[in-house]
């Protein structure tokens, strides 16, 4: 009888002890103003507190809400130092500010809304994510914008879920932006599928948008999921081509993302088909046997590797629509294939140049000893 006694006095003491929302709350509004305010009022406060792990009473760190209770009332001592620690970014103190975005989101967005598949997944999302930014950013490419949003969508998920997610849907940066900034960060070497961000936000204006769901189909939204996958999943090798111009048969199939491409990139003088229909019923007739990142060879993958290079600039579309043609020249005609990465095909140009320098140098000396 003593020990039960005991134990029902501890797990009395336990339940008044254990952090709770309204403490909370109570604490981060009254010392948390101004320039420190963490939270629009105590309504929102209390919904965002729903979403983050419980934890201890005495934490002093990790992503709990007792370790924000606590720098919730140290606020009031020094409200610079422990808003942030207190508020939902846990500013590096409470979790760092992807644990309290992810924890946020999971919990507002779920079924329609569903942004990410597992914590696992929103952590690479938010990991590739711009750094850049300050707490009260409501709209721009940074990390504090998506987990603005994140809290906003406790309340309507339908709307705010989109611009939490990681294609921010124009309210967080535009997709380009969110885009080019995560698959140049997460697709590198080998993998890499722009040789850098100029040529990735050219690329990115002729895609269509997508919705912030896509897995697959010839969208930015797929390829925004594709690039922050292969870190998830510890598979680049497999997800960067899908997030590539190519879509690798994912993000579009091999004649949709083409003819998507073949109408947007080359036009004017340098147009390739009378609509889309013309389009589809050339590709229907070309080889699918390459490999995303062919520059050689008569297959589809090349000639969409060489609109994925023409859409830099109108230079590169002059120089790179022919070769994209349903009777190619030069380049995607009968013959080996050849796959490159941006790293080899730097790496050829400069011996291409070395050849070049060499025979110059033979030619200059074999005049002079004439």
């Amino acid at each position: 009888m003593k020990y039960l006694t005991i134990v029902i006095l501890a797990l009395i003491a336990t339940a008044f002890c254990a952090p709770n929302c309204t403490s909370y709350c109570d604490k981060i509004m009254t010392n948390c103003l101004t320039t420190n305010k963490q939270y629009a009022d105590n309504a929102t406060c209390m919904a965002v507190c729903e979403k983050f792990p419980v934890g201890l009473d005495a934490d002093m760190a990790g992503n709990t809400l007792g370790c924000r209770v606590y720098h919730a009332g140290a606020a009031s001592g020094d409200a610079n130092l422990h808003c942030p620690h207190a508020g939902p970014s846990g500013a590096g103190a409470c979790g760092t500010l992807c644990e309290g975005y992810c924890s946020i989101i999971q919990g507002a967005c779920t079924g329609a809304n569903q942004a990410y598949a597992d914590v696992g997944t929103c952590m690479a999302a938010c990991g590739s994510l711009n750094t850049s930014g300050v707490f009260s950013d409501q709209s721009g490419n940074s990390q504090f914008c998506h987990l603005y949003h994140a809290t906003a969508a406790i309340g309507d998920p339908a709307l705010h879920c989109q611009h939490a997610a990681a294609a921010g849907t124009g309210a967080c940066g535009t997709r380009c932006d969110n885009y080019c900034q995560i698959i140049q960060k997460n697709c590198v070497g080998a993998s890499a599928q722009f040789a850098d961000m100029g040529s990735c936000m050219q690329f990115c204006k002729s895609n269509p948008d997508g919705t912030f769901k896509d897995t697959t189909g010839d969208t930015k939204d797929c390829r925004i999921y594709h690039a922050f996958a292969g870190v998830a999943l510890n598979d680049t090798t497999t997800h960067c081509p899908h997030a590539g111009h190519s879509g690798a048969n994912v993000c579009g199939t091999w004649c949709t993302v083409y003819c998507g491409l073949a109408t947007t990139v080359c036009t004017g003088a340098n147009k390739l088909y009378a609509d889309m229909g013309a389009c589809t019923t050339a590709c229907g007739a070309f080889a699918l046997t390459g490999k995303p990142g062919d520059t050689m060879g008569n297959t589809v993958q090349c000639r969409i590797y060489h609109l994925g290079a023409a859409s830099a600039d109108a230079a590169s579309a002059t120089t790179h629509c022919p070769h994209a043609n349903a009777t190619a020249t030069s380049q995607c005609v009968g013959g080996a294939t050849t796959s490159t990465s941006m790293t080899a095909t730097a790496t050829e140009t400069k011996k291409s140049d070395a050849i070049g320098l060499f025979i110059s140098l033979v030619m200059t000396l074999i005049v002079a000893l004439i």
